[in-house]
């Protein structure tokens, strides 16, 4: 099955140390493109059943994916660091490419790790770092109240 090759493909990158060894960031991505074809594979079943399965969520936590935004110090890859923003671009799209879905639980996890990585405390990103490693996510959501934005003068637009 798919997710067991990606699976065997995490072990061998962990155990190739040589002189030609990828980067961090070449192998982030390469997983990310594994997990994407796992994700796109599985994508008829999760819009026919309305339910991303476990066995996804597994493979995207195995896959360093989940941890990917935190600190190094705290088991992730620095994503949310602002010069690795071409990185997380590129991986939101291949998973967005193979399941939108997923995507965007993953930009909104990103953004929460993100605020707590800035806002918060040492001990509560610990906190929180431990829980992703151990299979939990984290999400912010942000909408309008129900006027949202308009244009109160026509002929010079201001948006209130």
């Amino acid at each position: 099955m798919a997710i067991s090759r990606l699976h065997r493909s995490i072990q061998i990158s962990k155990r190739e140390t040589n002189i030609l060894a990828l980067t961090e960031s070449q192998i982030l991505l390469q997983r990310a493109q594994q997990f994407a074809e796992l994700a796109f594979e599985a994508s008829v079943q999760t819009d026919a059943e309305g339910v991303i399965g476990d066995s996804i969520w597994e493979e995207f936590r195995r896959s360093g994916l989940a941890t990917s935004p935190f600190p190094k110090e705290f088991g992730g890859a620095d994503l949310c660091e602002p010069g690795r923003a071409s990185n997380l671009c590129t991986i939101l799209r291949l998973i967005g490419s193979a399941d939108l879905s997923i995507a965007r639980i993953f930009e909104g996890h990103v953004n929460a790790v993100l605020l707590v990585a800035r806002y918060g405390s040492r001990d509560q990103l610990r906190a929180l770092s431990e829980r992703v490693a151990r299979g939990a996510l984290s999400a912010v959501w942000g909408a309008d109240d129900a006027q949202g934005l308009h244009v109160i003068n026509s002929s010079e637009p201001v948006l209130q």
